[in-house]
């Protein structure tokens, strides 16, 4: 307790300053991922697609990232499991805090972890299992994402 009262101490005389930096200024763009690692049934092109993403992530920051934000991707587990895909999609809106979501999974879950990111007024799109070329799919959709950002020169496209 005696702890506590010296940092208020401290804060109230100016000694000590907390500051957050608004969002703006922050100098990387969080976008999640939410595919099938464990559970009975993982897709074998799951590994692909991550892959796929990551290496897509990997050439937008080496040429600037997006408006001159590099991307981090927080990787999350549905386990084809609807429970876990609004779970996944839960943790990465309020503790990632994540401007666009990848989802790569079976309908019921993709369908599952869209309602609650259209909640939230969140970008995202779904790559279906069995999808032809899954990889190629989510690597295109996160382009045509960066070039929708990039083109309305902010990252809040829900107008």
């Amino acid at each position: 307790m005696r702890v506590l009262l010296f940092f208020l101490a401290l804060i109230a005389s100016g000694m000590i300053s907390i500051q957050w930096a608004p969002a703006e200024q922050v100098d990387k763009v969080a976008i999640g991922f939410i595919g099938v690692y464990s559970g009975p049934l993982v897709p074998a092109e799951n590994e692909r697609t991550a892959r796929a993403v990551s290496d897509t992530v990997s050439e937008i920051n080496k040429g600037g990232g997006v408006l001159g934000k590099h991307l981090t991707v927080f990787w999350e587990d549905s386990r084809r499991d609807p429970k876990f895909a609004h779970t996944s999609a839960v943790k990465l809106l309020h503790q990632e805090r994540v401007q666009f979501v990848l989802i790569h999974g079976d309908p019921e879950c993709a369908i599952t972890a869209s309602r609650v990111l259209a909640e939230y007024k969140v970008s995202h799109v779904a790559v279906l299992i069995g999808s032809p070329n899954p990889a190629a799919q989510a690597a295109a959709l996160l382009e045509a994402w960066v070039e929708r950002v990039t083109s309305a020169n902010s990252f809040d496209l829900s107008r």
